[in-house]
């Protein structure tokens, strides 16, 4: 007699069993949520004001599912279910913010426990921010379709990045070096004594700046794109300018190289004199720290007239710019 209800389509389930599930829809606190389309294959159907739902099913698709907010709740039945009227209590939701620094189309993934997951769809493109309304706290499982991508929470915020990589940078042998990639501090691993070169490790995801002081004196930064995983960074002398300001607890210093990759660094000058890397030939400017943004498409236009190797000031104290041409 059961299968020809199922045929007809007009059972409904009093108990959760391999052919059917009724129970109820709570939310966090253990308050039922109403008007909620509860959902499989084979039926539907919509939660009164207890919560209470009444779904049938078959093998092997036994599981319903529910939408709330940007999260797809499935409750899959288990064994231990049968006979029971299930109580399917949601986790605490929230809205998230997203960076997106990589391209990532796919979902998001929560496994809560008890047959219940959750997913929510997103899309994510490099440089773009996003936001999901209604999704559950804790970090997920992130599922990207056409590329490998990581993400990382810090409460309401989610950065989605490319995978971290090992990167080895390898220095010229020198009392102390202390180098950075992007924003973590390498350790030195290993000292190849044969080669007077010394070994840091680190790890960073997509491109990023490797940047060290050696002795003292910072080097050029050198820019590591997303697939590099070694790279040399070269100590020297440096040269020091005459900035004819005190006061200033740190410059910036923007690198546009007539080889090579554009480059930043914050330096701490001493007294009114600067220690840069020696600079190759470019174009050069040193911003205070009230000092405008520097638009490096008219860095070289401004320096067209420059005497190469001459450090031009403008505005004076906190505000001021110094640009410097080199050649050569």
């Amino acid at each position: 007699m059961l299968w020809m209800l199922l045929l007809a389509g007009c059972w409904e389930p009093t108990e959760t069993s391999s052919v059917g599930m009724a129970g109820r829809v709570l939310d966090h606190t253990g308050f039922p949520i109403t008007d909620v389309e509860v959902v499989s294959l084979e039926g539907r159907s919509i939660t009164n004001s207890d919560g209470h739902f009444a779904v049938e099913y078959q093998a092997p698709d036994t599981y319903v599912s529910f939408d709330i907010g940007a999260s797809t709740f499935r409750r899959n039945y288990q064994p231990a279910d049968e006979g029971q009227v299930i109580d399917v209590q949601i986790s605490r939701l929230h809205e998230v913010s997203i960076a997106c620094n990589t391209a990532c189309s796919g979902r998001a993934q929560w496994d809560l426990g008890g047959g219940l997951t959750v997913r929510a769809a997103l899309s994510c493109e490099p440089g773009a921010r996003s936001a999901l309304v209604g999704v559950p706290t804790g970090i997920p499982e992130l599922l990207c379709r056409d590329s490998d991508a990581e993400l990382s929470a810090n409460g309401d915020n989610w950065t989605i990045r490319a995978p971290s990589r090992h990167i080895e940078v390898r220095a010229a042998d020198s009392e102390s070096c202390r180098v950075s990639i992007g924003s973590i501090v390498a350790t030195r691993v290993q000292d190849l004594a044969a080669e007077a070169r010394v070994v840091y490790m680190g790890s960073a995801s997509g491109d990023v700046a490797i940047k060290g002081v050696c002795d003292g004196i910072p080097v050029i930064p050198v820019q590591a794109a997303a697939d590099v995983v070694s790279v040399e960074i070269v100590p020297n002398t440096g040269q020091t300018w005459e900035l004819g300001v005190e006061g200033l607890e740190a410059v910036d210093v923007y690198g546009l190289p007539d080889v090579g990759d554009s480059w930043s660094l914050r330096l701490q000058p001493t007294g009114t004199t600067l220690t840069t890397p020696v600079l190759p030939a470019g174009h050069y400017a040193i911003l205070g720290p009230d000092a405008l943004p520097m638009d490096p498409a008219s860095l070289r236009a401004q320096m067209s007239e420059q005497a190469p190797g001459e450090l031009v000031r403008q505005d004076e104290g906190r505000q001021a710019t110094w640009r410097v041409r080199i050649v050569e």
